[in-house]
This record gives structure tokens, C-alpha cells and sequence, in this order.
């Protein structure tokens, strides 16, 4: 059984300076409480609350652990600097970032105040429990688990074995714990406490057991056999990266195979979880046609407020090693149709090929697709631009071509660029133009800005860094009239890497256009 994560803490030329920079451009486009159980120690029921950081300490902010004045503070950081182990302890090179998110980062000082100053034999931080309304910055929460007894709703997770909950069956002792840096900011400043509260119980989440997942994919399965009425026992996760870009937001391959195969029987398995303390539970389902075909299908049975189970399909759902493929096909991926421009340009992928997530590098004018292996990520396979701007000389914005025969001309009178005479193609049933350009010799480095980057490179267009020697396919497409845009670029920027153009083939294959 695979188990479910959960999110613990736990070619370069010398002689041009911009090739290097050019590169990882394009690297990254291509890219209240109850008592204590017996036996636990009485606590201190007082409570000193942190306050909101700023650049340096807050006035407000005072020590309470384990030093209880500034001044101590300030000569336990002198004996830190001196190598005193008495106080090395309380230096945390990583913590600063980490607490600002309310992570303790593995930092000693946490675990030495539970021990010692509340008495806390074991506790556990996690993050599902990290982040509860209220919080201050340099809180950080944690949970009291009952020593030495098993979790009676979680005996068999082997990732998170033995924390019992110390209230009932359900509720945990919770406390957030301040802390500062209060003489020296910076990695090598001592950490302490500057307080801490008693919270809201945290409560874990009942697992589902077999008898109610087997209850709850019973008529959602015979739904799908029968061709009709299983939307009704699913739900779709509520996040998507691609919720934009995508354009079915339904469970995909619902009642039959990608060739239309309808389904004749189901079985299910779980092979993921249940996972504390959220009760994660990860189900595969698989759905056999008539033709042989196999469709493999992730979902998590969930709990809503009042406790009732729903079947979630998560387009994005990841496991212990990273993600993995919500619906597959025989075992294989199965084709994904995205949108640019609101959806006047449509195109179908296949995984590892997909929208860029990274923020930075798209816009309402580009769609970034990744999908070229190199070492362990995707490079950016193949961008679209709506409009693109030629760049002139001096690094001159040109206005947007009326045409896509406007642009060829333009980028084959642009100096910089060695572009090859355009050919007609036919892109989606629309008439186009296919060319090759290459960076000429001494080209011109010209300012670009994408949403969180920016630089100097050569241009190939308005914000679109083209690397030296590196050969780059173009197809340009007039779009149908009436749309927010009238030229479509698409852009192969590594197509002289091997495997490149086959991987981008079936994407440019599949791009359609729809008139509004």
C-alpha cells in the first residue's frame, strides 16, 4: 500500500556574458480545554501572548524562555557567539524563514519548552494542523499526544504511529508558542520565547471505514455501467492549478473510454492512507470496457462539516513521491484539452506536458507549456502569444502586426534574428506559416519583464529572450475575426533538441480556434 503524504515539516559559449543568462531564462520558461489524561504533569494556566513582527523586535515583546529579561538575552548572545553550549542551542540558522509561515523547522527551542517548561512528554507538530485562525507571526502550533499509547482511529499508519489524542477520542491539548528574535536578527541571533497560549483543542478526523467507502462507490460505479446519473455522487476538488486553463472541469471519461467504449464492471482499491490526522484516504478506481480497455481513476472519500462522506476527484492529486496521474488509460496518461484566450484557442496535452504553473512566466497574452525533459524537470515545450511585438532597432517596441504575414516580414528584417522564409502550413484548418530563426551574431541585448523577472537578452519578440544557438520553430496563424487577438505565434524554443518537435507535434496537431 502506498501511503497518501501529508505535508510534514519535514550549449554555453564564454564570449557573451548573456548566454548564461539567456539560459536559465529560458530554463524557467521552459520550465478552549479539558483536563489532562492521568499521568500527565499539571500546567501552568497564565498565558503571554507574542505580538506582530516587524524588521526588528517589537518593543512589547518580552522574554519569558528560557531567559526572562533583555538583558539576560543580550548575555546569552555574547556566550552564544563565545561557543557556549549552554546557549548555542538557541541559534537557528533556518528558523527565521521557516517561522514566518508557522514552521518550527526542527528548532531545539520548542521542543525544550515543551519538555521542560510544560511538561510535555511527546507532541507532534504537523501541517494540518499548523495553521488555525488567530495566528501571530512567530507562532507556532503543536499538539499533545499521550505517551506511549497507539492512536485507536490510526493503527495502522506507519508514518505517523502512537500519537494519541490526550482530551477524548477525537480532541488534543493544543498550544501556540511565540517566539523572537530579541538582540540580534539574522541566522546567527538566538531564539526565545516570548509566549505562549492554550488553544482550541485540535480534532482529528475519524478515518472512513471499509463498510462506508464500500457504501459510497457502490451506486457511483453502477451509475457509470448504467450511462447516467454518477455525477451526482462526485464532487471535484475545489483546487486546480489549471482551473483557468482547463476546459472540462468535470470528472473526465465519465460513462466510457477515450474511444467511447462503455463500461461492463468496476472494482476499486485503497492504495493510499487513511493518513493522520486529516483521515486522508486515497482510492483507485478502475472501470473495464467492453473493447478490454482499462480506466484508472483516483478519489478520496471526504468529510463535510456535519461529518458526511463525498467522493472528491482531484484533478492534481500527489502521493509520498511527488504528483501522480489523476486518470489514466491502460496505464497510460490521458490527453488534458486546455484554453488561451478565454478559450478562442484550444489544444490537448499529454502529461508531463501541461500549462506552466509558475505564475511568472504567463499573462492574458502568452500560455507557457512545459513538457521537455531535462534531468529531473520539464522545459518549457511550446508557448503561445497572442499579438506578439516585434522588436526593432534600439530595442523599439514595433506595434502588434495586422497579420501573421506582417510579422514573417517583420522578423526576417530584424537584424538580430536569421529567420528562414516562411511556409504555408495549416494549423487547426486555419491557414499559416511555419519558419525557423536563429540568433544572429552579435545581437542586441534589449530589456524584458515578465511578472516576477526581468533582464537583458536578445529578443526574439516583446518579452520573449532567444537563446544563442539555439534553433526556434515558429508557426503563425491568422485568428478568425471578431476575437481579442488577430496573430497567434507558437513557439517551439528548443526545436533543435532532440526529441523537441515530436513532443510538441501532437499539441500543435490538436490546437483549434473558436470564433465568439
Amino acid at each position: 500500500m502506498h501511503e497518501l503524504e501529508n505535508r510534514p515539516m519535514t550549449r554555453i559559449s564564454p564570449r557573451r556574458s548573456y548566454r548564461l543568462r539567456i539560459a536559465m531564462a529560458m530554463a524557467m520558461l521552459m520550465a478552549g480545554c479539558g483536563s489532562s489524561p492521568e499521568g500527565h504533569p499539571t500546567e501552568p494556566t497564565s498565558k503571554v501572548v507574542g505580538g506582530k513582527s516587524t524588521e526588528g523586535p517589537r518593543a512589547d515583546l518580552k522574554p519569558v524562555w528560557p531567559q526572562t529579561t533583555l538583558e539576560e538575552v543580550r548575555q546569552a548572545q555574547e556566550l552564544a557567539d563565545a561557543g557556549d553550549p549552554r546557549y548555542t542551542w538557541q541559534v537557528d540558522r533556518g528558523l527565521r524563514g521557516q517561522v514566518g509561515q508557522h514552521h518550527p523547522d526542527d528548532a531545539e527551542i520548542f521542543a525544550r519548552f515543551l519538555e521542560e517548561e510544560l511538561g510535555w512528554q511527546e507532541f507532534r507538530w504537523e501541517e494540518a494542523i499548523a495553521h488555525p485562525d488567530g495566528l501571530n507571526p512567530g507562532d507556532v502550533v503543536y499538539v499533545r499526544c499521550a505517551p506511549g499509547l497507539a492512536n485507536p482511529l490510526y493503527p495502522t499508519d506507519p508514518e505517523r504511529p502512537g500519537c494519541a489524542p490526550t482530551i477524548d477520542e477525537f480532541q488534543y491539548e493544543t498550544v501556540k508558542i511565540n517566539v523572537a528574535q530579541l538582540d540580534r536578527q539574522g541566522p546567527s541571533g538566538i531564539w526565545v520565547v516570548t509566549g505562549w497560549e492554550r488553544i482550541e483543542p485540535f480534532e482529528q478526523t475519524a478515518p472512513p471505514s471499509d463498510a462506508e467507502i464500500a457504501e459510497l462507490l457502490k451506486p457511483f460505479l453502477q451509475a457509470r455501467i448504467d450511462g447516467d446519473g454518477a455525477e451526482g455522487f462526485a464532487d471535484v476538488a475545489e483546487y486546480d492549478p489549471f482551473a483557468d486553463q482547463r476546459v472540462d472541469l468535470e470528472i473526465p471519461l465519465l460513462y466510457a473510454t477515450s474511444t467511447g467504449a462503455p463500461y461492463e464492471r468496476s472494482e476499486f482499491e485503497v492504495v493510499g492512507g487513511p493518513v493522520w490526522p486529516s483521515g486522508r484516504t486515497q482510492l483507485e478506481v478502475r472501470l473495464f470496457a467492453e473493447n478490454g480497455d482499462v480506466v484508472e481513476q483516483r478519489f478520496s472519500p471526504e468529510r463535510d462539516e456535519a461529518g458526511r462522506l463525498r467522493l472528491v476527484y482531484d484533478f492534481e492529486p500527489s502521493g509520498p513521491e511527488g504528483p501522480i496521474l489523476a486518470t489514466t488509460e491502460n496505464r497510460n496518461a490521458v490527453p488534458v484539452e486546455y484554453g488561451f484566450l478565454d478559450g478562442e484557442v484550444t489544444y490537448r496535452a499529454t502529461y508531463p506536458a501541461q500549462p506552466d504553473q509558475e505564475n511568472w512566466v504567463g499573462g492574458p497574452d502568452r500560455a507557457p507549456i512545459v513538457g521537455l525533459p531535462f534531468h529531473k524537470r520539464n522545459l518549457t515545450l511550446l508557448l503561445l502569444l497572442a499579438d506578439p511585438r516585434p522588436i526593432g532597432p534600439g530595442c523599439e517596441e514595433a506595434p502588434a502586426p495586422a497579420d501573421a504575414e506582417a510579422l514573417a516580414r517583420s522578423l526576417r528584417s530584424d537584424s538580430d534574428l536569421e529567420a528562414t522564409a516562411p511556409v504555408p502550413v495549416t494549423i487547426g484548418g486555419a491557414s499559416a506559416l511555419q519558419m525557423d530563426v536563429l540568433l544572429a551574431p552579435d545581437a542586441t541585448e534589449c530589456p524584458y519583464e515578465l511578472t516576477y523577472i526581468s533582464g537583458t537578452a536578445p529578443l526574439l519578440v516583446k518579452q520573449t529572450p532567444i537563446p544563442e544557438e539555439q534553433l526556434v520553430r515558429l508557426y503563425l496563424v491568422d485568428l478568425p475575426e471578431g476575437g481579442s487577438a488577430r496573430v497567434l505565434a507558437i513557439v517551439i524554443p528548443s526545436a533543435d533538441v532532440e526529441g523537441a518537435l515530436e513532443l510538441a507535434a501532437p499539441i500543435v496537431d490538436s490546437i483549434e480556434f473558436h470564433a465568439r
